[in-house]
């Protein structure tokens, strides 16, 4: 649905959500709940880490 919306702001101006209603309403439906969906990669080395710059890791040193 985003997509969708940014690709038609970008032709014509708009005023109000209700100018993409029409357009989601044409969208391929959800699949199905049973649908087989790929399996989600666990994130090595124990779960969630912070973002860490690979070019400069100093300028997360002061907490941000």
């Amino acid at each position: 649905m985003t997509d969708y919306a940014v690709t038609v702001a970008q032709r014509t101006r708009v005023e109000s959500a209700k100018y993409f209603l029409k357009g989601w309403a044409e969208l391929a439906p959800l699949p199905a709940a049973d649908t087989p969906r790929p399996a989600l990669r666990a994130i090595p080395g124990g779960g969630w880490q912070p973002y860490r710059n690979p070019a400069d890791p100093s300028v997360y040193e002061n907490g941000f």
